[in-house]
């Protein structure tokens, strides 16, 4: 019978590695995530116009293998779950990822606009925060601000 010996670091990469369902990993991500104020992710922001379109991309240095879901929840100033974004993807080995979430306010609805004069709710400016979850855990919380 042969013994093998096996570095303790390279066991924990393959525990790691292996077959994990959602929700199984329990390791810090590490990931960061940036605002953009355009498709290409070129020019990065934490203000807009409330007619303009936001982008938020979530990137992950390494990421293990197995299945994923990343959770975003945009809440204006008064902290009221205004939307929520959904992306789920699967891993067959570690590696970085980047997953790029759009947000753009609706304008209100011809009477109210007829009736107000304006093409926006107030609730629609101001302070806004999104929570970013991978696979439940709060990976990170970011803030934008809107304006006329």
């Amino acid at each position: 019978m042969k013994l093998v010996i096996i570095a303790p670091s390279l066991l924990l990469f393959f525990l790691l590695v292996g077959n994990s369902p959602i929700g199984a990993v329990t390791f810090s991500h590490q990931c960061q995530s940036t605002f953009f104020s355009d498709e290409s992710l070129t020019y990065k922001t934490e203000q807009l116009s409330v007619y303009a379109k936001l982008f938020l991309e979530v990137h992950c240095e390494v990421l293990l293998r197995g299945e994923y879901i990343i959770n975003t929840q945009w809440m204006d100033e008064q902290g009221m779950l205004r939307t929520e974004r959904e992306h789920k993807f699967k891993l067959g080995f570690p590696r970085s990822y980047s997953a790029v979430f759009k947000f753009k306010q609706m304008p209100i609805g011809s009477l109210n606009r007829l009736a107000s004069g304006k093409d926006f709710n107030e609730y629609q400016y101001g302070r806004w925060s999104v929570l970013i979850f991978i696979n439940g855990e709060e990976i990170d919380r970011k803030y934008f601000t809107i304006t006329e």
